[in-house]
């Protein structure tokens, strides 16, 4: 099986409630104005100058920036003066923001991640694929949950007590790598022992801290650009573990995330000779020239919504074909094929209910198929037709196959005649073979009356069809 990992970034998050990076920034400011007022001089004074788009990793940096001040003149032997105030009041600040950020990443769609974001969690499951994230939230974990997974994240498995020691290990379940930290991952001040909670815990101001024992704990996240954070542990070893990974993978997916990390962006240039890189997300197409291998790198101007509804299929059945395959040029074809293939499903108008209804049809149970089959009304989508047909012609179960005659003939009416004569005339299951048979006959048609004396004549001395024609002729 080739091996095969995801990159999430903020886009993949936003559809189930969390705010991207510039969508986080403007909500914070509004909140120092509105509930801190007396921050907001600060806020208004470090972020001066930043163009139009300022987000919250501008501001992290920003106020980093801020806070190093007083380490620095210690450095040098001075006091920071009449700036203590101010680098105070950035502490301040930044105690704040990481309450202000926790508290949102805890606010999302856990129904429609449990529903949806699951089946990207399960597909990464089934294909032993490494799901990274630079994304602080826990969809991951609460989309395994509800599958019943185990999320192999560097720590503990969870037990009945309410924290989890940091391990390093990724084996064991979903293997995912939060790469910039989490909300519910904390560290004690004075060992530096990483703990995972159950959730994300805000604190009312930065004078606060959860407690571990006696120990006091902060939480620990990080942004792209503070180079010392990234020389620490975990990170350092998380960062060791993606250039590891993508030495062992020939799949790469990235979604939702812009490649902004300068870290992430080199390690994955100097991978990419070896990768079939695939991005998925709505601006993919204008950043094909991110991996400087423009020739491997895939675009798919896809929401997430759309590839999880119509995309994993097809990337299953990807997966599957390039296994057999050792050409690397051939390979790459069919990577291309299928990125080509999605942004034609795109193109085409499929809705997100069109792209579960495809999904469900294509790969559900018997029993799903039958329930969608039974639900379809017109008008219905040519590619969603295009699967009924299929169905309908497929060898196999007879209960899925009638269904299927049913539907081509309430919503394709004569544009079915074709296919229903095939099946009539094809061997096989002779349940299956009258329907289409009686399908035709309810069509007032002269192409279908047509169809049906070709059937009569392709069947003559089969007793079970030809009983058809004589109750036809009696009609008549």
């Amino acid at each position: 099986m080739p091996k095969v990992a995801f990159l999430l970034g903020a886009g993949a998050s936003f559809p189930f409630g969390i705010p991207m990076m510039r969508q986080f920034y403007e909500e914070f400011v509004a909140y120092i104005r509105n509930q801190r007022a007396h921050c907001a001089p600060l806020l208004e004074k470090i972020m001066a100058g930043c163009g139009e788009s300022p987000d919250l990793e501008l501001l992290i940096q920003r106020l980093e920036e801020v806070r190093g001040i007083r380490s620095g003149l210690t450095a040098l032997g001075q006091s920071a003066g009449d700036l203590n105030e101010q680098i105070s009041l950035a502490d301040e600040l930044r105690g704040y923001l990481d309450s202000f950020l926790i508290e949102t990443c805890e606010r999302f769609d856990a129904d429609l991640v449990k529903r949806k974001f699951s089946r990207l969690v399960e597909f990464a499951y089934k294909r032993d694929a490494y799901v990274f994230t630079t994304n602080y939230d826990r969809l991951v974990e609460v989309a395994a949950a509800s599958r019943d997974l185990r999320c192999a994240d560097g720590f503990e498995p969870t037990s009945t007590r309410p924290e989890s020691r940091w391990t390093g290990i990724f084996d064991g379940g979903v293997r995912l790598i939060k790469l910039h930290g989490s909300v519910n991952w904390y560290e004690e001040q004075e060992s530096g022992s990483v703990f995972r909670l159950e959730r994300g815990y805000s604190m009312p101001s930065h004078e606060y801290r959860l407690t571990h024992g006696e120990r006091a704990l902060r939480p620990l996240m990080i942004i792209p650009t503070l180079e010392k954070a990234l020389m620490k542990q975990p990170y350092a070893g998380l960062m060791t573990k993606f250039g590891d990974a993508l030495r062992e993978i020939s799949v790469f997916i990235v979604v939702g995330n812009s490649l902004r990390d300068e870290h992430l962006r080199n390690t994955i240039v100097q991978r990419a000779n070896d990768l079939d890189i695939i991005l998925i997300n709505p601006a993919a197409s204008s950043q094909v020239d991110v991996a400087a291998n423009r020739a491997a790198t895939h675009a798919v101007s896809l929401g997430i919504e759309q590839f999880l509804d119509g995309g994993l299929d097809g990337l299953g059945r990807l997966l599957d074909d390039l296994e057999a395959s050792t050409d690397t040029g051939a390979r790459r074809s069919l990577v291309a094929a299928y990125s080509i293939e999605m942004i034609r499903l795109a193109a085409e108008g499929m809705t997100q209910d069109d792209f579960a209804l495809l999904d469900g049809l294509s790969s559900g149970d018997e029993d799903t198929i039958l329930q969608m089959l039974r639900g379809l009304k017109a008008p219905v989508h040519t590619r969603l037709m295009e699967q009924v047909r299929a169905l309908a012609a497929k060898p196999g179960d007879e209960s899925v196959r009638v269904a299927a005659i049913d539907v081509l003939i309430e919503v394709s009416g004569a544009d079915a005649i074709g296919t229903l004569e095939e099946i009539a005339t094809s061997p096989g299951l002779l349940l299956v073979r009258s329907e289409a048979a009686l399908a035709l006959r309810s069509l007032q048609v002269r192409a279908a009356a047509d169809a049906l004396e070709r059937i009569r004549v392709a069947t003559i001395g089969d007793r079970s069809m030809s009983s058809l024609f004589v109750d036809q002729s009696k009609s008549s």
